[in-house]
């Protein structure tokens, strides 16, 4: 059985409880369009009886023009193909989150929580102290791309016994400093939808349906 992301796993628990009760969420990238010239270019016919030059004028304009229609042809495809350009995600003092160059996806939708959110106050139980907590999803075309699940702890031991927790169970998580994170790709997320929404803890498995859910469950507020 593959292995469930970190809100999802650990955490299930709390989300089922949320549930039950109510019955009874590097670097930019910069797409530019080539919009070099050819519009401004005019046609200039050679004087009659100058085969040469006109041939040559009309063999200038059509490399010209080629190229200009090739630059704005293609500055629309990176335009369709690469991700919104999304400001940074400032989690502490000295790290700001910036979106993965390598993730294509539209829409990006960004929930937080401090250290009164649901979840954070959930963890204390287990003597874990956060200061906050980010749930970022990235979407294109409707389905879900990829999902990042940041925990923001008091220092950076706090950070390596939640990972080492996480670590125990099973879950695959990074630390870096006073951060731990999860990454779940297309396919897993793909998955965790299926689950929820099989469990009947989301209507539908649309990521924003997803994302919402998380947040409601957890206390966090969108950005």
């Amino acid at each position: 059985m593959r292995k469930i992301k970190i809100l999802t796993a650990v955490f299930l628990a709390a989300a089922v409880t949320v549930s039950l009760a109510a019955c009874g969420g590097k670097g930019e990238q910069k797409a530019e369009s080539g919009t070099e010239a050819a519009a401004g270019t005019e046609k200039t016919g050679g004087t009659e009886g100058s085969a040469p030059e006109t041939e040559g004028a009309k063999d200038t304009e059509g490399v010209k023009d080629t190229e200009g229609v090739k630059d704005t042809e293609e500055g629309d495809e990176t335009k369709a193909a690469g991700a919104a350009v999304y400001p940074g995600i400032e989690m502490t003092d000295t790290f700001t989150f910036t979106d993965p160059a390598d993730l294509d996806f539209d829409t990006r939708y960004v929930f937080m929580g401090d250290s009164t959110c649901k979840l954070l106050t959930d963890m204390l139980n287990y003597d874990f102290h956060g200061t906050a907590l980010y749930e970022i999803l990235y979407v294109k075309d409707g389905e879900g791309v990829g999902e990042y699940q940041y925990f923001v702890m008091e220092d950076e031991e706090s950070a390596k016994g939640l990972a080492d927790f996480y670590g125990a169970q099973g879950q695959n998580v990074t630390q870096e400093e006073n951060r731990v994170y999860t990454f779940s790709d297309a396919d897993l997320l793909k998955s965790t939808l299926m689950m929820l929404s099989g469990a009947n803890m989301i209507r539908d498995e649309e990521p924003e349906t997803y994302v919402r859910y998380i947040a409601d469950s957890y206390g966090l507020v969108e950005q």
